[in-house]
């Protein structure tokens, strides 16, 4: 329901904004956090058919959510807002 009123309202707005991964991602996360929804946003590259491409997508309890696929094999994650607690691999205060 939500993902399809997004889609909506961003055909809107297509003349003056790219209807994308990021926007429609950015929209959904702005209005489900609001509403309560603890999702994420995740940011990932890769080499899908065999060039670099980057996707974002929402994760809900570390899950793909409103994705008709999941992108994960597609595209490794490298950031996530809002960021893990942990630190990564490699950042300062990782032991």
């Amino acid at each position: 329901m939500v993902r399809s009123v997004v889609g909506r309202v961003s055909s809107w707005w297509a003349p003056v904004v790219e209807p994308s991964c990021l926007t429609r991602s950015i929209t959904l996360f702005c209005f489900l956090r609001r509403a309560g929804v603890d999702v994420r946003l995740a940011f990932g590259a890769g080499m899908p058919n065999d060039s670099f491409a980057a996707h974002c997508w929402l994760e809900l309890d570390g899950q793909p959510y409103l994705e008709a696929r999941d992108p994960r094999p597609a595209f490794a994650t490298f950031f996530r807002i809002p960021r893990d607690r942990s630190p990564a691999p490699g950042e300062p205060g990782q032991q």
